[in-house]
């Protein structure tokens, strides 16, 4: 990957978040120390009985993989599809059924978290300042959410870098 370096963390690590990037860096500057997902929220409808939730952590605890880490060629997605990327990595988990859990409990609706990051290269298309004169790389991290639970309508995550 030109100019991209990064240390993978173990996914479902006890302490990992995740697909998580450390010491991220491109042609030797520093970009982020630590790149993960803190955890996912899942709010419950007033109407399922009262249900509450604690963040779920991507780790072994609350997730199993989906197959292991994975280069993809993806473009990136609207609102910059004018980036060229050069690579992405991506991690699928499905989050484990929660014994009597009127909303997760159900086997067959399982909710799938999947982690993309994509890497740019370096130039100055598009522009990321007003005179389009500097160049830089961009990374993209994404985090996007599938399920045929009808229960769940709006799953949200908290991305972080540090």
């Amino acid at each position: 990957m030109s100019g991209w370096t990064y240390d993978v963390e173990k996914p479902l690590d006890k302490d990992a978040h995740g697909l998580t990037l450390k010491n991220v860096a491109h042609d030797g500057h520093s970009f982020a120390n630590e790149i993960g997902v803190a955890a996912i929220w899942i709010n419950p409808n007033e109407d399922d009985g009262g249900t509450k939730h604690r963040p779920f952590v991507l780790c072994k605890d609350d997730f199993s993989l989906v197959g292991g880490i994975r280069d993809v060629k993806t473009a990136a997605v609207p609102p910059f599809n004018g980036y060229k990327l050069e690579s992405a990595i991506r991690q699928t988990y499905t989050l484990k059924v929660i014994e009597n859990d009127p909303v997760l409990g159900n086997e067959f609706f399982p909710l799938a978290i999947e982690q993309t990051y994509r890497f740019s290269k370096y130039g100055v298309d598009p522009p990321h300042e007003p005179s389009g004169q500097l160049p830089a790389a961009r990374i993209f991290p994404y985090v996007t959410f599938s399920t045929f639970n009808p229960k769940i309508r709006r799953p949200q995550a908290i991305a972080t870098a540090s």
